[in-house]
């Protein structure tokens, strides 16, 4: 193991396990097992930060630097349990993500009966109060999002508190009570960075300092399950197993030990996972029993009970806003982008076929979400011939009802003009897919593959125009 920084991200610090590789923009320095934490509690207090600066005072940190500057000889009892606890609570909240190696399944899941218990216990302890526990109800996912939030907001403040007892510690060994304070802002407390929370800051009534309150997105969370839910049935996630499920191209579906659409005798599972990996993503809510949104609500229904289930999809599209059908159609991609990006570079591992084909004058009528990991020869034959195709039909059969509309006899004048207005819409409809069928079909003829090793920067653009344009992607 070892202590790692960035060259310039100034004297930040932090745990490196055994396997990390360290260069120039990252460098690491080694210590005893023994040491390392008491080590790693010193070099990230304000007094080593005012240390530093003397000999670097741009903050521009190598590793000449730091064998010029003082080890903590000194440090404190319990600086390094501190250290410990600040890691495990750090790297909890990385795990708590997907895109973490360590990623097991999304957070709202564990939040149940069982582990309510030790989440207040741990509440109360945090905030030195009583509380008498209150029935449990985790078929109502406010409630899950609700002890999620105390969850969390016990580490995010535990983390908090831990960072500015260290500091307090090694400003009271050097006698520096007069020229250093141990507070720490609640901005640079480094958890719940991915949009759960943000500070608000407000002046206290005599100006003298500024109050910091949390204020919780519980759309970030939603939306966060929600994507956990799509990996599903993607065949990424189960909520049956904890970890990755398919994260290799050619896997034989059949090994899994889960149930999969299409493959029979496959063992019973919560959610079934899709058999090729793409699953449409459309505004019409009655062509495919298999569309995105179908698939969630049935898995609010299976997972939460069928009593809570008009509820919870109320709660659902109340906190993001708008109907779930509307935010998988509109925003969700946006979302899976700033999800899987690595320093602003965006490196979507779902990928979203439209018939907008980049064209921003077109409306992307039909869309569809694949899964990069199961990509093969033969998937934009099956997108052609299970989804397009079929969605051209019933598009043609409504345009075929409405044009027949049109011709009665007893409609208004007004009943006409709307009956006419969605003639044209559906002509229109007609003609953006069936010109990205025409293009599906020529590249499906291709028989297109990847190598995963090639990462999406390389893959990606093999696709266009049949999937939506990203910038960095081209």
């Amino acid at each position: 193991p070892s202590i790692s920084w960035g060259l310039i991200s100034g004297p930040l610090f932090r745990y490196f396990p055994q396997g990390f590789i360290y260069d120039v923009q990252g460098m690491s320095c080694f210590f005893e097992y023994t040491h390392i934490y008491k080590e790693l509690a010193w070099l990230n207090s304000k007094v080593f930060n005012e240390v530093s600066k003397l000999i670097s005072p741009a903050g521009h940190i190598q590793i000449g630097e730091i064998g010029k500057m003082p080890a903590c000889d000194n440090c404190p009892e319990g600086s390094s349990e501190l250290a410990k606890q600040n890691i495990s609570i750090s790297k909890s909240d990385w795990d708590a993500h997907e895109t973490s190696w360590d990623f097991t399944s999304n957070e709202l899941l564990s939040i149940d009966t069982d582990s309510y218990e030790s989440i207040m216990h741990d509440f109360a302890d945090y905030h030195q109060i009583s509380i008498d526990l209150e029935p449990t109800e985790p078929s109502k996912l406010s409630w899950r999002v609700d002890i999620y939030k105390k969850k969390w907001e016990t580490m995010f403040l535990r983390l908090h508190q831990n960072e500015e007892t260290l500091n307090e510690k090694f400003i009271h060994i050097y006698s520096l009570e007069n020229e250093l304070t141990p507070d720490v802002p609640l901005d640079e407390v480094t958890i719940l960075q991915q949009g759960e929370i943000s500070i608000e800051k407000e002046k206290t009534e005599d100006g003298s300092k500024e109050d910091e309150k949390i204020i919780w997105h519980d759309d970030v969370i939603i939306k966060q399950f929600i994507s956990y839910l799509v990996g599903c049935f993607m065949g990424r996630y189960s909520v049956d197993k904890p970890g990755l499920i398919i994260a290799n191209q050619h896997q034989d579906l059949s090994s899994l030990n889960l149930q999969v659409d299409g493959i029979e005798n496959s063992p019973r599972s919560t959610l079934s996972i899709d058999d090729d990996g793409i699953v449409p993503i459309i505004q019409e809510s009655d062509f495919f029993a298999d569309d995105m949104t179908e698939r969630i609500q049935l898995a609010i229904k299976t997972l939460f009970g069928e009593e809570q289930y008009y509820e919870n999809m109320k709660y659902i599209e109340q906190t993001i806003g708008k109907p779930l059908r509307d935010y998988l159609y509109k925003d969700y991609y946006a979302d899976h982008q700033q999800m899987y990006s690595v320093k602003g570079a965006k490196r979507p591992i779902y990928w979203l076929f439209s018939s907008r084909m980049g064209d921003k004058h077109k409306k992307g009528y039909f869309k569809a979400l694949v899964y990069m990991h199961r990509m093969e020869a033969d998937t934009l034959s099956k997108l052609h011939a299970e989804y397009v195709h079929p969605y051209i039909n019933k598009v043609e059969q409504q345009l075929r009802e409405a044009e027949e509309e049109t011709l009665r006899d007893d409609l208004t004048q007004a009943q006409r003009n709307r009956a006419l207005k969605l003639v044209n819409e559906l002509k229109e409809k007609v003609k953006e897919v069936k010109e990205f069928e025409q293009e599906l079909v020529e590249m499906a003829s291709h028989r297109l593959t990847i190598d995963l090793d090639d990462g999406v920067k390389v893959n990606y653009p093999k696709f266009y125009p049949l999937v939506e344009p990203i910038k960095g992607l081209e």
